[in-house]
């Protein structure tokens, strides 16, 4: 592990206070979800890819951190309350046009590919979203894999929400759905996670490549929101003594080629 990633582990938890502006403190609550392998718990400490960039640049950025109280939330839970609550955040959201207005963003800090898992065994071949009226497709409520899998025409009553990722998993397994609408890297972690293995399973349609963010309730102070930015533009091109960008230092530690 970089002496980078050891010294950002002693921080990594919770509840972010975050005064980026000298001038005004600001306390920002944060929110995150189980979300592996970009924020997740671990022997009850918050880890991941964009666990290790926010501490960073609130470090950058001479911020306070109350590292235990960042909140773990389900997804929907915490959803609703930052899009609701001024001055909450919640990470690591995919920034797409539905979204647009109801959120201020900060960054990207990565990509993601959302898509549609299946078993192996099965044997589907999708090609065309016509053809995903014909299964049962399990979401998070109020992720973006569900609102891109009703943008594809799929009814109501053909989509199975939970509110746990362990929870479509295994039901993926046991065919209780027929696909699971998810982030890639997410869904494989999980699977192992809960005991199944992922070489089982996999990707039959992409519904959409796309950047993640920091998402913010839309009555933040903006400068909070620009200092913010500020300070993950200049941890994402910090270089280590390796040459490699500080993201691609953080991301191949959690995601090894």
């Amino acid at each position: 592990m970089s002496m980078i990633l050891s010294g950002l582990r002693m921080f990594v938890a919770g509840l972010l206070l975050l005064s980026f502006s000298s001038g005004s403190a600001s306390a920002l609550e944060v929110y995150t979800e189980e979300f592996p392998p970009y924020n997740f718990t671990e022997n009850n400490q918050l880890r991941g890819i964009s666990v290790e960039l926010l501490l960073a640049a609130a470090k950058q950025a001479n911020s306070p951190i109350m590292a235990q109280d960042i909140k773990v939330r389900p997804w929907a839970r915490a959803y609703r309350k930052v899009l609701s609550t001024p001055n909450t955040m919640l990470f690591s959201m995919a920034h797409i046009p539905s979204r647009e207005k109801l959120f201020k963003w900060v960054g990207p800090i990565g990509k993601t590919r959302v898509v549609l898992l299946a078993k192996k065994e099965r044997n589907f071949h999708i090609k065309d979203p016509a053809q995903l009226l014909n299964y049962k497709i399990g979401t998070i409520r109020d992720d973006v894999a569900q609102k891109l899998v009703e943008e594809n025409g799929v009814p109501t009553e053909l989509i199975e929400h939970t509110s746990t990722t362990r929870a479509l998993a295994k039901m993926l397994d046991l065919g209780r759905i027929d696909l699971w609408a998810y982030e890639e890297n997410a869904a494989l972690w999980v699977m192992e996670k809960a005991g199944l293995d992922s070489r089982e399973f996999e990707a039959v349609y992409v519904l959409m490549e796309l950047d993640m963010y920091f998402a913010l309730n839309k009555e933040t102070d903006q400068q909070v929101v620009d200092d913010l930015q500020l300070a993950i533009d200049k941890v994402m091109k910090q270089k280590p003594v390796n040459g490699r960008s500080f993201y691609q230092e953080v991301y191949s530690h959690y995601l090894p080629e």
